[in-house]
């Protein structure tokens, strides 16, 4: 027999309550994955100028300038840029600049080396 409570409840709750558990369910198995995966599902779609100049917080003129002195890495297809996010993080990476700790230890590193005569 059905319970007289489940029968008297809106259906249109009961769906909404479970639509809300998969939500909740499906919110966390996406925090699971960029757990492990360690990026977002979008981090390999390629970015066009515009949004890889709001990605750098530079002017698209200035991102145009870098492109067309090879000084940022990106792929072009036919008259349209590409950018990927990994290759503009690694570009970024690269100008920084070292601490003074790095300074001395990579220092102190290669006083450590012998380099003898060839």
């Amino acid at each position: 027999m059905l319970n007289t409570r489940k029968a008297t409840e809106n259906p249109f709750a009961a769906i909404d309550e479970r639509l809300s558990g998969l939500e909740r369910i499906s919110l966390e198995l996406c925090k699971l994955f960029h757990a492990q995966t360690g990026g977002s599902p979008d981090a390999e779609r390629p970015l066009s100028a515009q949004e890889a100049s709001e990605f750098l917080g530079i002017p698209k003129n200035t991102l145009y300038a870098l492109t067309s002195r090879r000084e940022i890495p990106f792929c072009k297809r036919g008259k349209q840029l590409f950018f990927f996010r990994k290759d503009l993080l690694g570009w970024l990476d690269g100008g920084r600049q070292r601490t003074a700790a790095e300074v001395r230890a990579g220092a102190i590193g290669s006083l450590g080396t012998k380099r003898g005569r060839a």
